[in-house]
C-alpha cells in the first residue's frame, strides 16, 4: 500500500505580500504629495519619465513603484495606465486619464491633488467628531451589560418581596432583557448590511442613484455629490472643445466609473431620440433642482463650461458643510444617549438605599 503523500502548506509569497504592504502605505496624503510633485516638475519643463526618475531618487522607500512605472511609459503606456501601485481610486484615475488624454496634464495633477488632500481632511475631521461618541457609547453598552451581570441578581434578591414602582419595574425589566435586545440589534444592521448588498449587486448605478437620492435624512448628500461629480467631469471636456454629444460618448465608452458610463449611454440614447440635454437631466431626478436651469442658461450664453464648474464647486462645499452639520447631530444625539444610561446607572445604583428609606 503506498503512502499518501503529506500535503504541504503552500509557500508565503513575500513578494507579493511586501507589494500590498507597499500599496496600501500610499495614503491620501501620500497620493496627493505624489501628484502635486509631478505637477510640480512638468510645469518646471521636466518630462514624465524624468520626473519619476527625479522623485524615485527623492523617495527611495518606493524606488519600485517609480522604476515600474519608468517602464511602463517607455513600452508606451500613458500616465494614469501605470498608477495602479499608489492605489488611487477609479475616479481619480478616470479624472487624470482625462487630463492626460487632452494635454493638461500639469496643471490638472494639481487640481486633483487638491482635491485629494481636501476630501482627506474634511473625512479626517468627521472621523474625529464621530471618535469621541463611538467610545462613549461603547463605554455605554459594557456598563450596561456590567450591571446586567453583576448588581442585577443583587437588585433582584433585595427586591423580591417588595412592591415595585413602575420606574424600577421598568430599569429592571430593561436590564434582564439587554442581552436579547442587543443581539436583535446586531441581527437587524446585519440583515440591512446583506440586503443592501444584494440590491448593490442587483441594480444598476443609475437606479441605485436614484434610490439614494431619495433616501429619508440622507437623500439630499447624495444629491449635492451626484450634481458636484458630473458637473466637474463635464466641465473639464468641455472647456477644452468638446460638445454635449462627444462628451456623451466619452463617458460611454470609459471604464473606469460605472455610473459615467452607465449615464453617458442614457443621455446618448435620449439625444438620438431628440429629448433636449437639459430635459435629460431634470428627467433623471438625482441632481439639485436648479442644475438643469444652470445648464440651459450656460447654454444660452455660451459659458456652460464656466458655470457648470463653478457650480461643480459650490456643490462639494454645501456637500462637506451639511456632512459636518449631520456629524455634529449625530455627536450629540450620542452624548445625550450617553446621559441617559449615565443616569440609569445612578437610578440603579440608588435603588435600595431609595426603596429602604421608603420603608423606614
Amino acid at each position: 500500500m503506498e503512502k499518501s503523500q503529506e500535503q504541504r502548506p503552500n509557500p508565503i509569497d513575500w513578494k507579493r505580500l511586501l507589494n500590498y504592504e507597499i500599496k496600501s502605505s500610499w495614503t491620501a496624503k501620500k497620493q496627493a504629495e505624489f501628484l502635486e510633485q509631478v505637477s510640480e516638475l512638468l510645469l518646471e519643463g521636466f518630462t514624465l519619465a524624468q520626473a519619476l526618475d527625479f522623485l524615485e531618487t527623492l523617495d527611495r522607500k518606493f524606488q519600485n513603484i517609480y522604476r515600474d512605472m519608468q517602464a511602463d511609459l517607455s513600452q508606451g503606456a500613458y500616465f494614469y495606465q501605470v498608477l495602479d501601485a499608489i492605489n488611487l481610486s477609479d475616479k481619480i484615475i478616470f479624472q487624470i486619464k482625462l487630463v492626460e488624454n487632452y494635454d493638461d496634464l500639469a496643471s490638472g495633477l494639481g487640481e486633483i491633488a487638491d482635491y485629494i488632500r481636501r476630501s482627506a481632511q474634511n473625512q479626517q475631521k468627521i472621523k474625529q467628531t464621530l471618535a469621541y461618541p463611538l467610545a462613549l457609547v461603547v463605554l455605554m453598552i459594557g456598563l450596561m451589560l456590567v450591571l446586567r451581570v453583576f448588581l442585577l441578581p443583587q437588585l433582584q434578591a433585595m427586591l423580591a418581596d417588595q412592591d415595585l414602582d413602575q420606574v424600577t419595574y421598568a430599569l429592571i425589566h430593561f436590564l434582564e432583557n439587554l442581552p436579547q435586545t442587543l443581539v436583535i440589534l446586531l441581527a437587524l444592521v446585519s440583515l440591512l448590511a446583506i440586503l443592501s448588498y444584494v440590491y448593490h449587486r442587483l441594480t444598476t448605478p443609475l437606479r441605485r442613484a436614484q434610490t439614494y437620492v431619495v433616501l429619508p435624512f440622507l437623500g439630499k448628500y447624495f444629491r449635492l455629490y451626484y450634481t458636484y461629480y458630473f458637473a466637474h467631469e463635464f466641465s473639464q471636456l468641455f472647456a477644452i472643445g468638446y460638445s454635449s454629444q462627444q462628451i456623451m460618448t466619452v463617458f460611454a465608452e470609459q471604464d473606469q466609473v460605472a455610473f459615467l458610463s452607465e449615464f453617458g449611454t442614457y443621455l446618448e440614447s435620449n439625444y438620438k431620440a431628440g429629448i433636449p440635454f437639459v430635459e435629460s437631466l431634470a428627467k433623471l431626478g438625482i441632481f439639485t433642482i436648479i442644475f438643469p436651469e444652470i445648464v440651459a442658461h450656460g447654454e444660452l450664453v455660451s459659458q456652460l463650461a464656466i458655470k457648470m464648474r463653478f457650480y461643480s464647486r459650490k456643490c462639494l462645499d454645501c456637500y462637506y458643510q451639511e456632512l459636518t452639520r449631520l456629524t455634529n447631530q449625530l455627536k450629540n444625539i450620542m452624548f445625550l444617549a450617553v446621559s441617559m444610561v449615565v443616569v440609569l446607572v445612578y437610578l440603579v445604583l440608588m435603588l435600595p438605599m431609595l426603596n429602604m428609606l421608603g420603608q423606614i
